[in-house]
This record gives C-alpha cells, sequence and structure tokens, in this order.
C-alpha cells in the first residue's frame, strides 16, 4: 500500500476481488541535507 495512504476499508469478495477504500496522509515537508556524506531527513510539522 502507498506510504501516503491510510486505509479506512478493505472488501473482498467471494471471487476474491479486492475493494480498498484509501484515504490520503496529511502532507509533510522536511529538510535534506547531506553531512560528512551521509544524508539526513528532517520532518518539518
Amino acid at each position: 500500500m502507498p506510504s501516503g495512504f491510510t486505509l479506512v476499508n478493505l472488501e473482498k469478495t467471494g471471487a476474491g476481488a479486492v475493494c480498498l477504500t484509501l484515504r490520503p496522509k496529511p502532507l509533510v515537508t522536511g529538510d535534506f541535507e547531506v553531512i560528512d556524506g551521509l544524508e539526513s531527513v528532517r520532518e518539518n510539522p
């Protein structure tokens, strides 16, 4: 499942068909930097 969504509902038929209801998660911003050759990500609320 994509990480930007929350599963709201899942239904499965007897034949095996699956229906997902997804809700997008709130957008999160952040900063990306490289320090001493290592990647660092900081999320901003």
